[in-house]
C-alpha cells in the first residue's frame, strides 16, 4: 500500500494476539509521525505517515458486523497513549455510537491541547457540524504556521449521507484536498452499504477489507494480498 510503511521484522509474535502496549514496546523507536494499523503476519507493523501528503485516505470494509472498530481503536489509542511525546498528531471520532469508546470517551474534549483526541462526536451532532466545517476552512486558508496532521476517524460512512449539505460539502472538501496539509480521513463501512457510500469512494486512497475473524484484515499491495491484524487494545 503506497504510503503505509511496513518497518523492520521483529521478534515473533506471540501465540496469543498481544495487546497494544506490548506491540509498541516490541517496535520502539516508531517513526515520528507514524499512525499504527495493526501487525502483519511477518511480523511488521502498518503505519501511515502523517507527515506525507501523498500518504492515502483509507476505507475499511467490514465481513463481520462493525470489525473495522478494531482498527479505530488501535489507531485511537495509539495516537493518545503511545505515541511519541515530541510528536503532535490530533484526531476525532466520528460515530453513531460513542459508548463503544469506553474510556477514552470520558476525557472529553482535547481543545485545550491536553490531549490528542479533539473528541468523540456523535452523528447528528451541531459539533460534528462545527468541527468538520473548522477543518474545511483551516485546509482552505493560507497559513503562515504549520498545523499538526489530523486524523478524521468515520465510524460508518454511510451516516455521512445523513449530515446536513454543508456537512457533506465540507466532508468532500476534506477528501479532495485535506491531505495537502496533513488532514487524513479513515473511514469505515460494510459491504452492504456498497450503494449508500459510492459517492465518496473516490476520495479514498487505498482498501483494506475484513476476513472471518473480526481482528484479522487484508489489502493489496502490488498484486500482493498483505494479511495483518490488530493488537489488544485497553483503554477503549
Amino acid at each position: 500500500m503506497d504510503n503505509i510503511v511496513v518497518k523492520a521484522p521483529i521478534k515473533q509474535i506471540e501465540v496469543e494476539r498481544p495487546t497494544l502496549k506490548r506491540i509498541v514496546e516490541w517496535l520502539l523507536p516508531l517513526p515520528e509521525y507514524s499512525v499504527l494499523f495493526g501487525m502483519a503476519e511477518d511480523g511488521l507493523p502498518i503505519l501511515l505517515d502523517a507527515k506525507d501528503t501523498l500518504s492515502p485516505n483509507v476505507i475499511v470494509w467490514d465481513k463481520l458486523a462493525r470489525q473495522s472498530l478494531h482498527i479505530l481503536k488501535v489507531i485511537s489509542e495509539y495516537l493518545f497513549q503511545h505515541r511519541s511525546q515530541n510528536t503532535e498528531i490530533e484526531f476525532i471520532v466520528l460515530t453513531l455510537y460513542p459508548e463503544d469508546w469506553g474510556e477514552l470517551n470520558k476525557y472529553g474534549m482535547g481543545a485545550q491541547g491536553k490531549t490528542s483526541c479533539i473528541g468523540i462526536i456523535p452523528f447528528g451532532s451541531k459539533l460534528a457540524e462545527k468541527v468538520m466545517e473548522g477543518l474545511a476552512k483551516w485546509v482552505n486558508e493560507k497559513h503562515k504556521s504549520s498545523k499538526q496532521p489530523v486524523i478524521v476517524l468515520v465510524d460508518g460512512l454511510e451516516n455521512v449521507n445523513r449530515m446536513s449539505k454543508d456537512f457533506q460539502d465540507h466532508f468532500r472538501y476534506l477528501l479532495d484536498l485535506g491531505r495537502k496539509k496533513n488532514v487524513y480521513i479513515i473511514g469505515t463501512s460494510h459491504k452492504s452499504h456498497f450503494f449508500q457510500v459510492y459517492k465518496w469512494l473516490d476520495g479514498f486512497q487505498r482498501e483494506i477489507y475484513g476476513r472471518q475473524i473480526d481482528y484479522e484484515f487484508e489489502w493489496i499491495d502490488r498484486n500482493n494480498t498483505v494479511l495483518f491484524y490488530t493488537p489488544r487494545t485497553e483503554l477503549i
